[in-house]
């Protein structure tokens, strides 16, 4: 755990300094951090509020080695607390069928590929990864499962913004 102390006398302290020293101290890769003030006036809830706006693009992580630590580190911890990878095994499962899959990514691939996913969306597991969930939509194509390789919360707001709970559903993630 880290203690970050700022501690603002008179004189204004710019919110650059502070995100510096967040810097330099190698802390970008909190998952979450809490700010306790004591004393309430409109200079600090300012501060404040663009320290807020300024730690999201922080401590969301942009694919760095701290942020692969962070999901490394959630993932031993996942194990050690039992949680399964998978609830079943491939192995043991006697429902599989020999069925095409078509892996699909945003881009001018997709575009050359349109009319092959539509004619072949019914006989094919359809596998959307990061954008190209949005542009499916677009298109009245549902995915069976979703990946996103990503993990900040711009992602999740993306995710949010270009689909809708409807074509969500029923939808498998695999982050």
């Amino acid at each position: 755990m880290v203690h970050l102390k700022l501690l603002l006398k008179k004189k204004k302290v710019k919110l650059l300094i502070a995100l510096k020293i967040i810097y330099r101290n190698r802390i970008f890769n909190l998952s979450k951090y809490y700010i306790y003030y004591h004393y309430e006036n409109n200079a600090m809830k300012q501060f404040i509020n663009n320290f807020q706006r300024q730690m999201k693009k922080v401590t969301y992580g942009y694919g760095f080695y701290d942020d692969e630590r962070v999901g490394l580190s959630h993932t031993i911890e996942n194990t050690h607390r039992g949680y399964p990878v998978s609830r079943v095994s491939l192995l043991q499962r006697k429902d599989t069928v020999d069925v095409p899959v078509i892996i699909i990514g945003n881009g001018p691939s997709l575009d050359e590929s349109i009319n092959f996913i539509k004619a072949n969306r019914e006989r094919a597991i359809i596998i959307s990864c990061g954008s190209s969930f949005g542009t499916l939509k677009r298109l009245g194509i549902k995915p069976h499962i979703h990946i996103e390789q990503e993990r900040p919360q711009a992602t999740y707001d993306w995710l949010k913004s270009s689909t809708d709970e409807e074509i969500r559903k029923g939808v498998y993630f695999l982050a």
